[in-house]
Order: structure tokens, then C-alpha cells, then sequence
């Protein structure tokens, strides 16, 4: 993210704003599955927060499309392709339907953990210091954030970019309840 909190149109502000509300809670919900740091609502109130950036960079004609990891994608594919190829080669009968049953399940659970070992890959790369849903800071730099785009919504002239402050009100709301959950463990 750029420093400059002012960098860009509002619309596009926003959309690099929910793609890190949501790394923020995909991690935060990685750990919680992985009981690293047990927290069953504050990813949820992270994808409420994304949801309603989502919903005021709407109003400004941008969509915010989930992220796709193209790699990771490949991989998994690559995984299930060979699995299955494998599989059908090495067993006496690969036309048998408890067989074919049998090879597709395994690809796609085969398939899936080689895009998943990917993405964990990465994640443990790029980990350096406190989680981000742990540090303070990760909080206050997106309320921050989130109050200069709600400031230059209220100033828009449009009727509807303007109800976006409304949304952003919201989000900020969100991002308070998950620093407050977090100060009271």
C-alpha cells in the first residue's frame, strides 16, 4: 500500500483497501483453523468491515474481485492431473465406476493440498514479526485509511459516492470491535 493516504482517486483507494482487509482475514482465519491464535469472530468481523468497503467502492463503479493466486491455481491442477493419470495407470481396472469415484475424490483433495502447500509457502516467507490481525498498528493504519476515504466521500458532490461515508462509517465500526476483542485477550 502506498503511504500517501490521499494517493489516487477515492474508488481505487478502496479497492486496494478491501484487498488487504482481506489478507488480513484470511490470515486471521488460517490461524484460528489452525489454532495459532484461536478467535472464531474476528475474521468474521474482518469480512464484515471488506463487505461494506466493498460496498462503498460500488458506488464509485469498482468491483472488487476476490484475489486469485495463479500459481498456486497451476500447481493444484498440475497435482490432480497427475494423481488421476497415476492412478488410473497403476490399477487393474480404471474403468470401473468405484475406481473413477475413487480417482476424481483423491484429485481433488490431492489437488487442493498442492495449492494449499503453495499458499503456505508463501505465507511463511513472507511472515516477519506479529500477525496482522495481532498488531495494533495494521488496525489504526486502516481506520486511518478508512477515514480519509469516508472524509473525501462526504466532500463528493455525487449523491451517491457520498453515501459511501455511510458504508465506510460502517466498516470503521467493524475494525473497532476487532481492536477492542483484541485488547481484551
Amino acid at each position: 500500500m502506498s503511504d500517501d493516504i490521499f494517493d489516487g482517486p477515492v474508488g481505487d483507494r478502496l479497492d486496494r483497501l478491501a484487498r488487504r482487509i482481506y489478507a488480513v482475514m484470511v490470515d486471521a482465519q488460517c490461524r484460528d483453523w489452525t489454532a495459532e491464535r484461536p478467535d472464531r469472530v474476528g475474521f468474521a468481523r474482518l469480512g464484515q468491515a471488506r463487505h461494506q468497503v466493498v460496498l462503498a467502492a460500488k458506488r464509485y463503479g469498482r468491483s472488487v474481485p476476490m484475489s486469485f493466486d495463479v500459481a498456486a491455481a497451476a500447481v493444484g491442477a498440475a497435482t490432480s492431473v497427475v494423481f488421476a493419470v497415476l492412478t488410473l495407470l497403476l490399477v487393474d481396472d480404471p474403468a470401473a465406476p468405484l475406481t473413477l469415484a475413487l480417482t476424481l475424490a483423491g484429485a481433488l483433495l490431492v489437488g487442493e493440498a498442492g495449492s494449499g502447500s503453495v499458499k503456505w509457502a508463501r505465507r511463511r516467507r513472507a511472515r516477519s514479526g506479529p500477525a496482522p490481525i495481532d498488531d495494533p498498528l495494521v488496525h489504526a493504519d486502516l481506520t486511518r485509511r478508512l477515514e480519509a476515504c469516508a472524509a473525501a466521500a462526504r466532500s463528493d458532490p455525487d449523491p451517491a459516492a457520498s453515501g459511501a461515508a455511510d458504508e465506510l462509517k460502517v466498516a470503521i465500526a467493524w475494525l473497532d470491535e476487532v481492536r477492542d476483542a483484541m485488547l481484551r485477550r
